[in-house]
């Protein structure tokens, strides 16, 4: 009898030992700021697949950890620069867990340096080809129709219907 309930108390125990879930693989993001970004927050939102976080920046810096179950696009946004009226995206692409540092950029938090992903290291060049032409086009927007005006255009202006026009 005793070796019975011995038998079922290890089974019990070997159930148990393998039932514990394993470790959940996650992605710490670290970031730097301008002091001037304290206070406010920076959103993140799962392109792929579908999340929404935010965290807030104190001291010139933020932390987040989320877990990693597969590859993910995250856009990352501050609502310092949406204030601002400086609204550009920060796009992290990662196909495995791991530590990302985000130093802050001179031209707002889209600007920023990202270390720590081989694929953002693939995408660097393209997001710098990319806005080089996008500061072209808006010069040339610009020259036609005045900074002020560009600067302050919304959908609702009987203009943008020609703007887009001059875009394409």
């Amino acid at each position: 009898m005793k070796k019975i309930t011995l038998l079922i108390v290890l089974a019990f125990a070997v159930f148990a030992v393998n039932a514990q879930e394993k470790p959940v693989e996650k992605v710490i993001i670290e970031g730097s700021l301008d002091k001037a970004y304290n206070n406010s927050h920076i959103l993140i939102v799962g392109v792929h697949p579908r999340f929404v976080d935010s965290v807030q920046i104190e001291k010139g810096k933020f932390r987040i950890e989320l877990p990693f179950t597969e590859a993910v696009h995250y856009s990352l946004s501050s609502t310092h620069d949406r204030a601002n009226k400086k609204y550009a995206a920060l796009n992290l692409l990662l196909a495995e867990p791991g530590n990302i540092t985000i130093q802050g950029g001179k031209d707002g938090f889209a600007s920023s340096l990202i270390q720590g992903s081989a694929e953002n290291d693939l995408l660097k060049p393209y997001q710098d080809m990319m806005a080089a032409e996008g500061k072209k086009v808006m010069e040339t927007l610009q020259a036609k129709y005045g900074k002020k005006f560009m600067d302050t255009v919304t959908n609702k202006n009987p203009k943008i219907k020609e703007i887009y026009n001059d875009y394409r």
